[in-house]
């Protein structure tokens, strides 16, 4: 009689949370917030949320260095694509400038959603930062385009104000991919 509650999908979500409890309290958890100990490293790149990076090869050793990272994330870490974990980036960073991508890295995330303190503390680890024209934004804006937009402006001017502040060039990007259609399948 009551099926259009919400209360039978409440119920059912309690009991599953219920039964990962016990199975997590079976492995020797007891703390919640000992929980991601359960996450190794041979399965954390498939749980995180990729963010995007640009990697640029300064010298022969750089370049050595970033195919020893796309390999690693290539082989090692591959999760339905190349996935490239921070501390093999950091292992490997000799002579690769590491810059802060698009709208689907870090740094533009930070921007906009989360305080200035953070941004700087995330992009702290790049050599150089990203932004793109406005336009390039736009995808995200669902039909809310002229509010968005002032979102979106104000997010460039925190990376530009946080780059200028931790001393890091700035750049102005397109977010090109590739050049010619048939270089997407690439």
């Amino acid at each position: 009689t009551q099926h259009h509650r919400a209360i039978y999908d409440t119920r059912a979500t309690a009991d599953v949370l219920i039964k990962l409890l016990e199975e997590v309290y079976f492995k020797g958890i007891k703390y919640h917030d000992d929980i991601n100990s359960l996450i190794t490293n041979d399965i954390i790149h498939r749980i995180a949320i990729p963010k995007h990076i640009t990697l640029l090869a300064q010298t022969r050793l750089g370049l050595k260095n970033m195919y020893k990272i796309l390999s690693d994330a290539s082989t090692n870490r591959f999760y339905r694509g190349p996935r490239a974990l921070r501390s093999v980036i950091e292992k490997f960073r000799t002579d690769i400038l590491i810059g802060s991508s698009c709208v689907n890295g870090e740094v533009f995330d930070a921007a906009i959603n989360k305080d200035f303190e953070t941004l700087r503390d995330v992009a702290q680890f790049y050599d150089y930062l990203e932004v793109q024209p406005p336009l390039v934004y736009s995808h995200l804006a669902q039909g809310n385009s002229d509010r968005f937009s002032s979102y979106i402006l104000d997010a460039i001017k925190r990376i530009v104000l946080v780059g200028e502040e931790l001393g890091k060039p700035v750049c102005a990007t397109s977010d090109a991919h590739h050049i010619y259609k048939n270089q997407v399948d690439y």
